[in-house]
Parts: structure tokens; sequence; C-alpha cells
């Protein structure tokens, strides 16, 4: 019995296809572009480290995995792209289309988990207040689960793994239910909007909290433009969320 998520993502690879001349590339240069203001900001992160700071601390090396997941992600869905645009999803390119879209999601979620868990080492160096600590403990080990448990639905919705994107087995493959599995993809994006929102929000009322020099302020300052940005990741999560109860029987994995 081969049903659920295998369909969804061999419409949503059609869907991909019948859109490329439309939305697909206006998203893959979204996607190029933040990803390369992404890595720019990663690359002045490391010279600032390494050069001036002489130190490389864990949030660093998290920030460096993310990176990478980023780079790979992008591969993925230029190659999705390459795919519609130049073969067609005929004569076998169908399942390479959806191994791709599995590792666009598989290194998305390790990209945004690892992103979140850096940020809370780096306030966690920054912030002071019991309180404010234990509330990052608490939003690390949120973070930590819920990636970890995403990741995991998503590299096993198949079994064996290689069913979701091998069509042609039929009698030994078994999948999620795609109810079940954007049910699941709801409950994540909405913790994740959740997080966001709250990595975005503690650092400035810990500013306002605070009272040391006015130097340790600019400081702190410094970090909460920084998360700050994260405020954007919070209204993409709170869109993409909305989008998903929309589509949630059509595509979930460009919405």
């Amino acid at each position: 019995m081969h049903v659920g998520v295998r369909q969804a993502l061999h419409t949503q690879a059609v869907s991909i296809q019948a859109s490329t001349y439309s939305k697909e590339p206006s998203y893959l240069a979204t996607a190029a572009t933040l990803v390369s203001f992404a890595l720019l900001i990663f690359l002045l992160r490391v010279y600032t480290r390494i050069r001036l700071l002489r130190f490389f601390a864990i949030d660093d090396w998290l920030i460096l995995g993310a990176a990478i997941g980023l780079v790979v992600a992008l591969a993925s869905l230029i190659l999705i792209n390459l795919i519609s645009r130049w073969e067609g999803f005929a004569n076998g390119n169908t399942g390479k289309a959806i191994l791709s879209l599995w590792i666009f999601d598989l290194f998305s979620i390790f990209s945004i988990t690892a992103t979140k868990t850096s940020a809370i080492f780096l306030l966690l160096r920054t912030v002071k207040r019991t309180v404010y600590r234990r509330l990052l403990c608490i939003t690390a080990a949120i973070v930590t689960s819920t990636g970890l448990t995403w990741f995991s639905n998503v590299l096993l919705q198949c079994v064996p793994v290689g069913a979701a994107w091998e069509l042609e087995r039929t009698e030994d493959a078994r999948c999620m239910q795609y109810n079940t599995f954007s049910n699941m993809l709801i409950i994540y994006n909405s913790i994740d909007a959740a997080t966001n929102l709250t990595l975005s929000l503690l650092p400035m009322s810990a500013l306002w909290s605070s009272h040391h020099a006015v130097r340790n302020k600019l400081f702190l300052i410094t970090r909460v433009t920084v998360t700050a940005l994260g405020l954007i990741s919070t209204t993409a999560a709170v869109i993409r969320l909305a989008n998903l109860y929309n589509l949630r029987n059509t595509t979930f994995l460009f919405t």
C-alpha cells in the first residue's frame, strides 16, 4: 500500500512543472537572493570571530552547519527548476524531482533548527537574568525536539526511505497518510512561528530591563538588531501557515 505523502509529492512535482514559466522562477530568484545575503552575513561573522576576536564558539559551528544546509537546499531547488524547464517530468524525471524536494525539505529543517539554536547560544552569553536564561533553555528544548521530530518524519515518511521517490515500487512500500503528514506540518510551522517570535522579542525585553552601563546596552542593541531579523522569519512562518490551511490538499513544500 503506497499512498499519502508519495501521491502528494507527485502532485507537487507536476504543479512545479506547470508553473515553471510563471511563479517558480521568481521564487527561485527570491530564495537565491536571501541565501546569498545570509551567506554574506555568515562570512562577515566568521571574519569577525577568527580575525578579530580569535575564537569560534559553538554558536558559530551551528551557523556554519546552517549555511551548508542552505547551500544544499538552494542547489536542490535549482535542480528541480532545471529538470522542470529543460527535461520535464517524463522518462523518470518525476522521481528525480521528488528526491530533490525531499532533500530540500530535510536541509531546510536542519538549517532552521541550527540557526535558532545558534541564536539561543549567542543570547545565553549576553543575557544574565535567570528568568530569561530559563526561557532560552526552554525554547532551546522546544526548537531541538520539534526540529528532530519533523526531520525524522520527513526522512522516514516512507518505508523503505527510497520509496518516496522510486515511483515504480508498489508492493513493499508504505507511506504516511497525507492528512497526518499535513497536520503535523501545520503543528511544526505553528511552533516555528512561536519560537521565532520568542527569539525576536526576548532580547529587546532583556535590553530594557538591563541596568548595565550604556556601553553594554549598545552591545545588546547590536545583538537585538541582528535577532530582530527573526521578525521577518516570524512573518514568513505565519504567511506559510495561513497558506498551509488554504492549500493543504494541494501542495506544501512551496507554499
